[in-house]
């Protein structure tokens, strides 16, 4: 399928739920700068309801959040320390995912990722120094079968 007919018909539904909706750049979402000019920039925040909603992309440097994201998350984990109770961290990769830590969520794929990646050694302190509740959603999970990820991370 065309990908500017596929972004047009969700864009399209998109506007059918006439509600704010953000989304989370996944790795079949075309190149940066296409995706910036439907969507905006492809990691940003906001509150609702006392709880902070982070939409990060580790699409950019190959599943780390660094450089200029990385920048932005410690800005705005500071910025809005008072009055939150909880923080939601949205990404598609399941960038805390690693085999000698855990079995399961399996991402359905580790395309582009780098041989290391920063959640555990840069991000998780962070998020841990916030002292509020962090949930974390991934969206590349789910899409293919137990025998068929066996296969494929062995």
């Amino acid at each position: 399928m065309d990908p500017k007919v596929s972004w047009t018909e969700v864009q399209d539904d998109i506007l059918k739920f006439n509600m704010p909706i953000y989304v989370a750049r996944g790795n079949h979402d075309g190149k940066l700068e296409d995706f910036e000019n439907k969507f905006g920039k492809t990691y940003h925040s906001f509150i609702k309801k006392n709880d902070l909603f982070i939409v990060l992309d580790p699409n950019i440097y190959k599943w780390n959040i660094s450089g200029d994201q990385l920048i932005f998350l410690k800005k705005t984990l500071i910025n809005n320390k008072k009055g939150i109770n909880n923080i939601f961290i949205l990404f598609h990769q399941v960038i805390c995912w690693t085999n000698n830590k855990y079995i399961s969520p399996f991402s359905n794929s580790i395309h582009n990722k780098a041989k290391k990646v920063n959640y555990w050694s840069v991000i998780a302190p962070i998020l841990k120094n916030t002292e509020k509740p962090v949930y974390l959603f991934a969206g590349d999970v789910g899409a293919f079968s137990k025998e068929y990820r066996k296969k494929s991370y062995n």
